[in-house]
């Protein structure tokens, strides 16, 4: 069973309106979370903080990792909510973005993301809607399992 500390502050920078924590994603000794309405190169674009678990124990802090942003994502326009939705599981995590305007306005898109022995996340794929479906929100809701 993992605990968290309660009362315990997550070390991050994000804006007033970010909407940090709108989803959240847990496995062991990592902790995504999603800043959906973050502003980065465009309004409203998303980020995702990774934190993990140091100082060994339940009681160890949680210090952050990485900051996942849609601009890593390569493709990903403004208004995206770049971390509407998080999965996580081991090493792989799947990110939602479904107000992504890649292949159809708001048909939405999925990240998928593998640490590497480094501990630096990287984008292994995208998944996207069929060209025409406006207004899907793929990557609304978002899971992953083996």
């Amino acid at each position: 069973m993992t605990r968290l500390a309660l009362g315990q502050e997550l070390a991050t920078e994000v804006e007033a309106d970010a909407e940090f924590g709108w989803s959240i994603a847990m496995d062991a000794d990592t902790l995504a979370v999603g800043a959906r309405m973050e502003d980065g190169h465009d309004a409203d674009e998303g980020v995702v903080d990774v934190f993990v678990r140091g100082g060994g124990g339940a009681e160890g802090g949680w210090t952050r990792q990485a900051r996942l942003t849609a601009f890593d994502a390569q493709t990903v326009t403004g208004d995206a909510r770049f971390g509407d939705s998080i999965a996580l599981e081991g090493d792989v995590m799947a990110v939602g973005a479904p107000y992504e305007d890649g292949a159809a306005s708001n048909g939405g898109a999925a990240y998928m993301y593998r640490r590497d022995g480094d501990g630096e996340w990287r984008v292994q794929s995208q998944l996207t809607v069929a060209a025409g479906a406006s207004g899907a929100h793929f990557g609304v809701s978002i899971g992953i399992s083996g």
